[in-house]
């Protein structure tokens, strides 16, 4: 996932393959693009079911641990 500059040249690379899911967002008010890597998010409208049934959702079992990582280059 990248933010090219008008002329298609890389201006920021975020390297976040673990994550499912990643969150683009802007405050229109600010002068900044959000980038961030997720592991889950907001229910959808409606969603009844269980938290192991989340969109995304990740588990792990007692005593069990998993590292994760990500980075960005500012070119």
């Amino acid at each position: 996932m990248g933010i090219l500059l008008p002329d298609g040249t890389p201006y920021v690379l975020l390297h976040c393959d673990q994550f499912p899911m990643l969150a683009v967002w802007a405050n229109p008010n600010g002068p900044f693009i959000c980038l961030e890597p997720w592991f889950g998010r907001a229910d959808d409208e409606g969603f009844q079911g269980s938290i192991d049934q989340k969109k995304a959702i990740q588990s792990l079992e007692g005593g069990e641990k998993q590292e994760i990582a990500y980075s960005i280059d500012f070119i």
